[in-house]
C-alpha cells in the first residue's frame, strides 16, 4: 500500500463502496477502476494491480476507524490494492482480514463524512 501511494496510484480514485444501512459498516477505495469508470457497475470492486497480499493477523480488531486490506472473500490471501475503512465495531470479521491502520481523532469526524463517489485527491505517506 505505501508503495501504491508513493507511486501515486490512489490519487484520483474515488470511494466505490460506502456501507451504512442498516448501520454504519464501511467505506472502502483502492479499484482503479474507479477513477472513471461507473461506480454501479457489476465488476466495479474487483479491479487491482494484478498483486497479491497476504493475510496477516496483526491483532488488531475491526473497531471503529480500523484500515484493514480489502479481498476476495473465498481467498484470505487475495489482498491487492483496495482498503477499507470501518464506520463501527465490526469485530465478526476479526482474524478473517487484515486490519493495518486505525484514525483517531478528528479523523474520525472526516471518516465519517466519506460518501461513494468521493474522490481522493492526494495521497501521501506521513512518517513521524
Amino acid at each position: 500500500i505505501i508503495k501504491l501511494v508513493e507511486a501515486g496510484f490512489y490519487n484520483g480514485l474515488r470511494f466505490h463502496r460506502a456501507e451504512r444501512i442498516p448501520r454504519p459498516f464501511l467505506v472502502q477505495v483502492g479499484d482503479p477502476n474507479s477513477k472513471d469508470g461507473d461506480l454501479n457497475s457489476r465488476g466495479m470492486g474487483q479491479g487491482g494491480t494484478g498483486a497479491t497480499i497476504p493475510f496477516e493477523e496483526t491483532g488488531l480488531s475491526h473497531v471503529e476507524g480500523a484500515v484493514g486490506l480489502a479481498r476476495d472473500p473465498s481467498d484470505k490471501n487475495s489482498g491487492d490494492s483496495q482498503f477499507y475503512f470501518m464506520l463501527s465495531d465490526n469485530k465478526f470479521l476479526d482474524g478473517k482480514y487484515t486490519v493495518f491502520g486505525q484514525i483517531v481523532g478528528n479523523g474520525l469526524t472526516i471518516l465519517k463524512s466519506i460518501d461513494k463517489g468521493d474522490r481522493i485527491t492526494t495521497a501521501r505517506i506521513e512518517r513521524k
